[in-house]
């Protein structure tokens, strides 16, 4: 979900994270896996290679669904939880935001009755991105703040609470808050070191530099991409590369 795979980030049209993801699985194959295991395992895979790509949001709800009569059989909050989950993906990428709202509410509220912190976490991840995104910045940094109390004694939380922080610190930037943007965005750097997230970093680094630049502050503005920039030529990220330079010397 988008809690991994994208941040907003410093830009409001793309975001460095797009540009490591890794190869995705062939779709016929995750859907002959499906239909043969036709088990939570095998439905779940089809639909985050569907909300990876967002090109058919018809197939994601279709398989959002075989999870619904999973959990109607089986009567675990996890599994209404999951089903909760996608087909809120399917409407978001349908456009239909309040569909997906609701849906997502309702994940969250199922969640936190069944004491799903993981579950809680990943779900106010998702709310928070979409807020953002629809310019609801406050219901955003609602969300994170109530993921982030869920995920933090979670060790298989930390991902979605680094991105999180970074998206909680761009709902400043976006609103024209740069300073308590640039507050946030520290924090979320020096989580993103010291959990040794060099992908996050690179993220909060060059939202840094975007930051500063907004305050006409050139050096560190510099300072902070080319500290990315060093960084994603360590990991051989040739296109971050040139998105990064991109950003740099942008007007």
């Amino acid at each position: 979900m988008k809690r991994y795979r994208w941040l907003l980030g410093c830009c409001l049209f793309l975001s460095i994270g797009m540009l490591w993801a890794a190869d995705e699985p062939d779709l016929r194959m995750l859907q002959q896996k499906a239909a043969q295991s036709r088990d939570m395992e095998g439905y779940v895979g089809v639909c985050k290679y569907l909300y990876q790509t967002e090109e058919n949001p018809e197939l994601l709800l279709l398989y959002a669904d075989s999870i619904h009569q999973l959990a109607t059989k089986s009567k675990k909050p996890e599994q209404l939880v999951e089903y909760y989950i996608w087909a809120s993906e399917g409407n978001f990428i349908k456009g239909d935001f309040q569909q997906g709202y609701a849906l997502k509410r309702k994940a969250i509220a199922l969640a936190e009755k069944a004491g799903l912190k993981f579950a809680i976490s990943q779900s106010c991840c998702d709310m928070g991105y979409y807020c953002n995104v629809d310019a609801r910045y406050d219901s955003a940094r609602y969300y994170f703040r109530k993921g982030l109390e869920a995920g933090e004694d979670l060790s298989e939380a930390g991902e979605a609470c680094r991105t999180m922080l970074t998206n909680y610190a761009s709902s400043f930037l976006f609103e024209g808050k740069t300073d308590s943007a640039l507050v946030y965005t520290i924090r979320a750097s020096e989580r993103s070191a010291a959990d040794k997230d060099t992908a996050m970093l690179i993220e909060n680094l060059n939202q840094l530099g975007t930051i500063y630049r907004r305050k006409k502050d050139l050096e560190n503005c510099i300072a902070n991409f080319e500290q990315a920039l060093h960084l994603c030529e360590l990991r051989g990220n040739h296109n971050a590369v040139a998105f990064i330079y991109g950003l740099k010397f942008r007007k």
